[in-house]
């Protein structure tokens, strides 16, 4: 995929959410440029699945990125946004003296806490994906109870174009970040302990595939099982 750095940016003081946004006015978007859709704070942040985001108002980046008209292959997307999932990361962490890690498939972990998510969601005709929705969110003045944050004083503003600008140059990069690059950020280590629809095991994860499916491989087997998201839920380390 090829795609030009110019960026539109619409801001909101406050929105419902930047994700659903950009989703309902896709049409209204650039079919020849990048376009980048940020606010101070939602009021339904949209996560992975049902899954809500929440913020602290005016303490963290809350941001869309929508693609032009663009021709991708399933298997093309994934690798795609854990490219930007290691951009957006390694945007973030000289803000903090922690490592920052990734937990499969979408969440930006510090110190056992949540700091942030992402999410990718695209439009598709048969088997390929015409638009790409990426967003993030990152809480980075403050965060809600349980939430982890940065804890530093950022320039909200130059930190969110910085963002916006990273994560386009992953998503436009024919060659981006490895797949190493992105197991090189992960939290999954050992044995962990998971879910799926039979009950609760315990787990390594071993891999993630270019469908975005995660490979656990049991304690005491060797096979590797494959999983989508949904099939499978983290329930913490073992």
């Amino acid at each position: 995929m090829t795609g030009q750095m110019y960026i539109n940016y619409l801001h909101f003081k406050e929105i419902d959410s930047t994700h659903a946004h950009a989703m309902a006015h896709l049409a209204d978007c650039s079919d020849v440029h990048w376009t980048a859709i940020s606010a101070d704070t939602q009021h339904a942040g949209k996560g992975q699945g049902a899954n809500k985001w929440q913020d602290v108002p005016g303490k963290a980046v809350l941001l869309t990125v929508v693609s032009p008209v663009i021709q991708l292959n399933a298997e093309a997307v994934f690798p795609r946004h854990w490219a930007a999932a290691v951009v957006a990361l390694e945007t973030l962490q000289p803000f903090t003296s922690a490592p920052i890690r990734l937990k499969w498939p979408n969440d930006l972990y510090l110190e056992g806490k949540k700091l942030g998510g992402l999410l990718t969601e695209g439009q598709w005709s048969g088997e390929r994906c015409k638009r790409v929705v990426f967003s993030l969110g990152v809480n980075v003045l403050e965060a809600p109870e349980g939430f982890a944050c940065l804890d530093t004083v950022v320039d909200l503003v130059a930190l969110r174009k910085h963002l916006a600008e990273a994560v386009v140059g992953a998503w436009t990069e024919e060659d981006g970040q490895s797949q190493d690059a992105y197991l090189s950020h992960w939290l999954h280590e050992g044995l962990e302990e998971w879910q799926d629809e039979a009950g609760s095991f315990r787990a390594k994860a071993m891999d993630v595939d270019a469908f975005g499916r995660i490979g656990l491989q049991r304690e005491g087997q060797e096979d590797v099982q494959w999983y989508l998201h949904g099939q499978v839920k983290w329930l913490g380390k073992g």
